[in-house]
C-alpha cells in the first residue's frame, strides 16, 4: 500500500516540476542533478525525501524518493531527556550546517548546549533551562566556536553569519550571552563563510580567531583577528583566488629541545578556495608546494583536518592534511606539507565519482591515527550503496569497509572510546526523511580496529526532520557521566513556519569518556582542525597535549591531594553543581581537608594556561 502512495506521490511531483522553473547544477561529466528553485508544499502528501545541496552557497533542496528498504533499515522512536526536544524558528531559505557546540559555560562541570538558528544564538542547560539567547546580525548557518580567548577563566562564544542580503557578522559574547568588547566585527556586510577557528598564534595566550570573507563576484580574504576585532598583524587579510569553501584549519609547534622554550616553531594555516588549496604559516607567507589547483577537482563545505604525529618539524614528516572534494574526479586526499599525497595509495576516488560535501573524521589509539573517516551520499533509499569509508593513514580500506548503506550520509561523524578503550562508538546522521516526517540518528560499535562494525540495537532512531549536513554532538549534559547524543534537526519545507529541532538522548549504559571522544564538527570547539591520537606522546608543545592533573587518595575519606605541575586555580563542586571550594594560585598542590563533607560524588576543575582540566572525586 505505502509503495503505491509513493508511486503516485513520486508521479504527481514530475507533473508538478514541468510547470515550476528549474535549473540544472553540474555534479560530474556523466550526470547533471535537477533541483527546484520554487518548491511547492506537498505537505498534505506524506512521502520519503531526500537532501541534497543545491548550490554553492548553503541552500539544501529535496526531492522525493521511493520507500526506504525496510530489509536494510528499520528505523524507531526513543525517548528523549526530560524537557527535549525543542524547537526554535529557523531560517525559510538557509539551514543550519554542522550541529552545535557543546561546552560547559559556566563552570559547574556540565556541559551546555550552545546553538544559532536564524538570527539568533542560544544558550540552554541539559535541564532544558535557557540561560540566554542573543540576537545576531545576518542569518547564523554554521554552529559557533568556543573557548577562554582572553584567558580570564570563561568561556567566550564566537559565531559568525551571513544571509541574503549578505549581513556577515563575526559576533563574540561573554559566556553570560553579553556582546564582547570590540565586537560584532564586519567587512562591508560581506557573508562569513563557515564556522570561526581559534587558536593562539604568538603563544600569548591570548587567542586568535580566524576566519573567511565572501566577497563574491570578487576572490575571498582570510583574516586573523585578535581577541579585540583587530587585525593580528598587517599582514593580514590574505587574498584568496575565489570564494572561500572550509573552515580554516590551524597548527602550531614548540621546540623539543626546551619545555620551557615558548617559541614556535612551525605554524599551519590551511584554507580552501573553490578550486585551491592553500597553506600559509603564521605570518602570513605561502608555504613551498602551496597553493595546489586541480582542474578534475573542487571545494565547498569539506573542511580538511590537520592531522599530527611523530612530529619532525626538519622534515615535514607526520603533517597530514586530510579532507575530501567534488567535481569531475572527486576524492579522498592525504597531502604533506610538502604539498604532495603521502604516498602512491592516496588520493582515493569517491564511489562512482559521486560527489561529497564531507568533513572527515581522525582518531587513533597509542599516539598513531588509526584510520581516518569519510563519507558520501550517493544512496537512493532502496540499494544499500557505500556509504562509511574507512582508511588506514597508508592509504588502504580497513577490512569490512566501504560500509553501505540505503539512506545516504552527508555529515560530520563523531567517535568515542569505551572508557576501558576497548570499543569504538560512532555516530552519524542521515540524508533520509520518513512519511512523518523524521529523519535519523546512527549509531555503531566495533572493535578498536573498526572490525565488527554494526549499528547498535535500537538504531537508527528518529528525530524531527532532517539531519542532512549535520551530525550527531556527543557530551553530558546533565553531569551524570552517561554519554548524551545531541542532534540538530531541522525542517525543510521552505516556509516560515520551518523549525531547527535540538534533540538530547541519552544512552545510559555508556559512560561518557571525554578524555578519548571526536565528539564534534572538527574534533573541538575550537573548529581548528588540529588533530591528535589519543595518548599522543611527544615532546613538542600543542593545543592538544594536557598537563597530568592528580587527585588522591581516591576515593578519600578524610583529605585529598590536588596537584598540577606549576601556578594553577581549581574550583571543585558537587554532584548539583554547587561550588563547594576555589582556590587561586596554587603553587603544584594544595591537600584539602574533606572529613566533614558528605559522601557522594565530587568534581575538580582545573584552570591552567588559559586552559580547563577536569577530575572527579569519590567521597567515602
Amino acid at each position: 500500500m505505502y509503495k503505491y502512495i509513493a508511486f503516485l506521490l513520486i508521479l504527481y511531483t514530475q507533473l508538478k516540476l514541468k510547470s515550476l522553473k528549474i535549473m540544472r547544477i553540474k555534479t560530474n561529466k556523466k550526470s547533471s542533478l535537477i533541483f527546484v528553485i520554487v518548491i511547492f508544499n506537498l505537505s498534505c502528501f506524506a512521502q520519503y525525501q531526500r537532501a541534497f545541496i543545491s548550490n554553492e552557497f548553503g541552500k539544501i533542496g529535496t526531492e522525493p524518493v521511493v520507500l526506504l528498504n525496510t530489509d536494510n533499515f528499520k528505523s524507531q522512536s526513543k525517548d528523549q531527556l526530560t524537557s527535549w526536544p525543542k524547537a526554535f524558528a529557523s531560517n525559510p531559505s538557509f539551514k543550519n550546517m554542522r550541529g552545535v557546540c557543546i561546552q560547559d559555560i559556566n563552570n559547574d562541570n556540565i556541559d551546555d548546549i550552545i546553538f544559532a538558528a536564524n538570527s539568533k544564538i542560544y544558550a540552554y542547560s541539559g535541564t532544558g533551562e535557557k540561560y540566554w539567547e542573543s540576537v545576531l546580525t545576518g542569518t547564523a548557518i554554521y554552529p559557533p566556536s568556543a573557548a577562554d580567548i582572553n584567558d580570564d577563566g570563561f568561556i567566550e562564544i564566537v559565531q559568525v553569519t551571513g544571509g541574503s542580503p549578505a549581513n556577515g557578522r563575526i559576533h563574540v559574547f561573554d559566556h553570560n550571552g553579553n556582546t564582547f568588547p570590540g565586537w560584532p566585527v564586519n567587512f562591508d556586510n560581506h557573508w562569513i563563510i563557515c564556522a570561526p577557528a581559534i587558536a593562539d598564534l604568538n603563544n600569548d595566550k591570548q587567542l586568535e580567531i580566524i576566519i573567511a570573507e565572501r566577497m563574491s563576484p570578487n576572490p575571498g580574504r582570510l583574516h586573523v583577528l585578535k581577541n579585540n576585532g583587530t587585525s593580528y598583524s598587517e599582514n593580514f587579510p590574505l587574498t584568496l583566488d575565489g570564494t572561500p569553501a572550509v573552515t580554516p584549519s590551524v597548527a602550531y609547534f614548540h621546540s623539543n629541545e626546551d619545555p620551557n622554550d615558548s617559541r614556535i616553531i612551525d605554524s599551519l594555516i590551511v584554507m580552501c578556495s573553490t578550486s585551491t588549496i592553500f597553506a600559509y604559516d603564521f605570518n602570513g607567507n605561502l608555504i613551498n608546494g602551496f597553493p595546489i589547483m586541480n582542474e578534475n577537482t573542487g571545494f565547498s563545505y569539506q573542511s580538511p583536518l590537520i592531522c599530527v604525529e611523530n612530529l619532525n618539524p626538519e622534515t615535514n614528516e607526520d603533517i597530514r592534511i586530510i579532507g575530501a572534494t567534488h567535481g569531475n574526479f572527486p576524492e579522498y586526499y592525504a597531502i604533506n606539507k610538502n604539498s604532495e599525497y603521502v604516498n602512491e595509495n592516496w588520493p582515493k576516488p569517491t564511489a562512482d565519482n559521486s560527489w561529497t560535501y564531507n568533513a572527515p573524521t581522525a582518531i587513533g589509539l597509542n599516539g598513531t591515527f588509526d584510520f581516518y573517516l569519510f563519507s558520501q551520499p550517493g544512496a537512493n533509499s532502496t540499494d544499500p550503496y557505500p556509504t562509511i569509508h574507512a582508511f588506514s593513514p597508508e592509504g588502504n580500506y580497513i577490512d569490512g569497509f566501504p560500509y553501505e548503506r540505503v539512506d545516504g550520509l552527508e555529515g560530520f561523524i563523531t567517535a568515542m572510546y569505551s572508557t576501558d578503550l576497548s570499543v569504538l562508538y560512532i555516530f552519524t546522521g542521515s540524508n533520509m526523511k520518513d512519511l512523518d516526517g523524521n529523519g535519523y540518528i546512527h549509531a555503531y560499535t566495533a572493535n578498536t580496529d573498526l572490525s565488527n562494525f554494526t549499528e547498535m540495537q535500537g538504531f537508527p532512531i528518529q528525530v524531527q526532520g532532517f539531519t542532512f549536513m549535520n551530525g550527531i554532538n556527543l557530551g553530558d549534559i546533565n553531569g551524570n557521566g552517561k554519554l548524551d547524543l545531541i542532534a540538530l534537526s531541522y525542517d525543510l519545507d521552505m516556509v516560515s513556519t520551518d523549525s531547527v529541532h535540538i534533540n538530547v538522548i541519552e544512552l545510559s549504559d555508556i559512560d561518557f569518556n571525554p578524555d578519548y571522544c571526536f565528539g564534534t564538527y572538527k574534533g573541538s570547539n575550537l573548529r581548528n582542525g588540529f588533530t591528535l591520537p589519543f595518548d599522543f606522546d611527544t615532546k613538542y608543545n600543542s593545543n592538544r597535549i594536557e598537563p597530568t592533573t592528580n587527585t588522591f587518595p581516591n576515593p578519600c575519606s578524610d583529605f585529598i591531594n590536588i596537584e598540577l605541575t606549576g601556578k594553577f586555580n581549581f574550583q571543585i563542586f558537587d554532584i548539583d553543581g554547587k561550588l563547594i571550594i576555589e582556590k587561586l594560585n596554587v603553587d603544584n598542590s594544595f591537600v584539602l581537608d574533606v572529613s566533614k563533607w558528605s559522601k557522594g560524588i565530587y568534581f575538580v576543575r582545573f584552570a591552567k594556561d588559559n586552559k580547563n582540566y577536569n577530575s572527579k572525586v569519590i567521597k567515602m
